[in-house]
């Protein structure tokens, strides 16, 4: 078994939790219409930040006025950084945390709402257990006029109280490795792992991948209460909408689904690999060699699935034998996307899929 790396670490001895700095990493990008409620909830803290820093990645509305606007009356620094070119939502945010100067690093979107106690939750949890390389929490999903829905964030990408058992239970990467649970506005973590996080590939979701780097060489804990108010507005760059079996067969149903769905394996097994690679390459270890081996099958599965033959009949074996290894159950749908590969044609390869929004695509 690879030894834990201590590394991440090694700025958090418990004797050392008051020293703790903490900055704020937020990405804007024409995001006057929400940005004053945002910011507006950064100053209700109850643990306020040592610093926030935002990069602005080219607004043509009036975000960079009311950015300078706050920076005047804000108690604590506001550093702010417009970029000389659009980056896209993925570059905006490695260069936000590439910024920041504080031990705790917590990200923040524009057009959420913080509640009073979400920074100091954060911090008391990774004060109280070292051992841990971040933190992050539910949130209530709001319309645009933070009006509450029925459905919760964890609902909505099914933290469920399985898979936050087995959160618990150490067995944070293997739920990661099957689908993201955590969301960047509610997602506070150590900065001492920013090496290993940074630079974040271009095609990844900036949280997924920080969360999947930080569970491969520790753990990640959560609070099991919402801290964020989540805004829906039609313009979100990843939505939160609850999606049921039925929305599944209706997207199985569209034509153009295939192709969206060779799309995304593609990106996930790039992504796979890359992470892979960054793993074994950095100073960092995997927690353990089992979780090594877990994403070494990842990708045998997701190779797997994108070399399936064209003819259903010619499939069935090779889908059949992902089956029996249990592969589909732990890196996708089971058997429903069992099902799908039996049924799809194959596609021609039509290149990774880059839309930041592409998580939700069906599996």
């Amino acid at each position: 078994m690879a030894m834990e790396s201590t590394r991440c670490r090694a700025l958090y001895n418990p004797k050392n939790r008051s020293a703790m700095t903490l900055s704020i990493a937020m990405c804007t990008y024409n995001g006057g219409r929400y940005l004053d409620e945002q910011l507006e909830s950064l100053l209700r803290q109850t643990r306020l930040p040592d610093e926030l820093v935002v990069c602005d990645d080219g607004s043509s509305d009036a975000t960079a006025d009311i950015l300078s606007a706050f920076a005047e009356r804000a108690p604590f620094p506001v550093r702010i950084h417009i970029n000389p070119v659009n980056l896209g939502s993925t570059k905006n945010f490695e260069r936000a945390i590439s910024l920041c100067t504080g031990d705790l690093i917590a990200l923040s979107d524009q057009d959420d709402v913080w509640l009073p106690e979400k920074l100091e939750r954060a911090e008391q949890m990774l004060a109280q257990r070292p051992e841990m390389l971040g933190v992050f929490s539910d949130a209530h999903v709001t319309d645009e006029s933070l009006r509450p829905s029925n459905v919760s964030l964890w609902d909505a990408v099914s933290f469920d109280t399985g898979r936050r058992r087995r959160f618990r239970n150490g067995q944070a990467f293997s739920v990661l490795l099957q689908r993201t649970v955590v969301t960047g506005t509610t997602f506070t973590f150590r900065a001492a792992c920013r090496d290993l996080i940074l630079p974040i590939p271009e095609q990844a979701v900036h949280d997924a991948w920080i969360a999947l780097m930080l569970a491969a060489v520790g753990e990640i804990a959560f609070l099991e209460v919402p801290l964020v108010l989540y805004r829906q507005h039609g313009r979100n760059q990843i939505g939160a909408a609850k999606h049921t079996v039925w929305d599944q067969v209706a997207d199985a149903a569209d034509p153009d689904s295939a192709g969206a769905k060779r799309a995304y394996l593609q990106k996930e097994l790039q992504l796979s690999r890359l992470a892979l690679q960054r793993l074994q390459e950095s100073r960092y270890q995997f927690h353990d060699a089992r979780k090594q081996e877990l994403l070494v099958s990842k990708i045998q599965h997701l190779e797997s699935r994108l070399s399936l033959p064209q003819g259903r009949l010619r499939r069935t074996i090779p889908i059949f034998k992902e089956m029996i290894s249990g592969r589909y159950s732990k890196y996708s749908y089971g058997a429903f996307s069992a099902a799908r590969d039996f049924a799809g044609a194959r596609i021609p390869n039509r290149g990774i899929a880059r839309a930041s929004g592409d998580r939700q695509a069906a599996q």
